[in-house]
Formats: structure tokens, C-alpha cells, sequence
């Protein structure tokens, strides 16, 4: 597998994969119906580019082939997972899982920068940490 640098010092999405109460595997490709549309996440590109953006050089994305980078990406996590979280209520189609996933993302951000500082674990490119470390505040 090929993968790039975001560029970024910041933790970024991988996706949001529902799962139902009891079942122990999260579910995927619920609704071929559910074509993704870029029109209808244009007004979050600028975040989704800086908090989902695509770190593998390709993706897997039946429905539009002409997609490239990040915009593949989640065209993939979109068709995956994003069909099956529109069975959650206030999910309605893929404006609102894109929106919940970049508000809950925020949230927890936000959270796990401020345990980390307290710890004095804070971005850096010449400071390496051990994901244990890490891991140990924020799980």
C-alpha cells in the first residue's frame, strides 16, 4: 500500500463505521441507492480536507471513477459506512454524515489535545512520542 503525508500535526479521521447494538462487526454497503454527490459536502471541503484528508493514493469508490484523492476517499467512506449510519435518525443522507463526523471528531479533539498538553504531549516534528504513551491518556 502507497501512502502520503497530510502535511498536518494533527490526528486525522479515518472514517466512522456503525455498528448495531450486540454485533461485534461494523457495517458496510447498506444502501446502493445512496449515490454520493460532492455537491452536496462542498460547503465542508475545507474542513474535511484538513481533518479527513485521503493519506492512501488510492481508494475504492464504484460510482465515480473520476474522483481523485481525498474526494475518492470519501466517496469510499461514504458508500462503506456513511449509507449505513443513515439508519440513525437524526443521519439523513450525506451532508448530516459528514457534518456528525467532522462535530464528533471536534469534540474529541478537543478533549484528547487538552488530556495530552496536561501530559506535556504536544505536536511536533522533531519530538517523537510512544504511541503507548500517548495511548495510555487518551484510552
Amino acid at each position: 500500500m502507497n501512502c502520503t503525508a497530510s502535511g498536518s500535526l494533527n490526528l486525522t479521521i479515518h472514517g466512522l463505521w456503525p455498528t448495531r447494538n450486540g454485533c461485534s462487526h461494523y457495517l458496510q454497503y447498506c444502501n446502493s441507492s445512496y449515490e454520493f454527490n460532492l455537491e452536496e459536502i462542498k460547503s465542508l471541503t475545507t474542513q474535511l480536507e484538513k481533518f479527513w484528508p485521503s493519506l492512501h493514493k488510492y481508494a475504492n469508490c464504484t460510482s465515480h471513477e473520476h474522483l481523485s484523492g481525498s474526494e475518492y476517499f470519501w466517496c469510499h467512506e461514504w458508500e462503506a459506512h456513511g449509507t449505513c449510519a443513515c439508519e440513525v435518525k437524526h443521519i439523513q443522507g450525506e451532508f448530516d454524515f459528514f457534518q456528525t463526523v467532522l462535530e464528533l471528531f471536534e469534540h474529541q479533539m478537543n478533549y484528547d489535545q487538552y488530556v495530552l498538553a496536561k501530559h506535556g504531549i504536544v505536536p511536533s516534528t522533531t519530538h517523537p512520542y510512544r504511541v503507548r504513551t500517548v495511548f495510555a491518556y487518551i484510552t
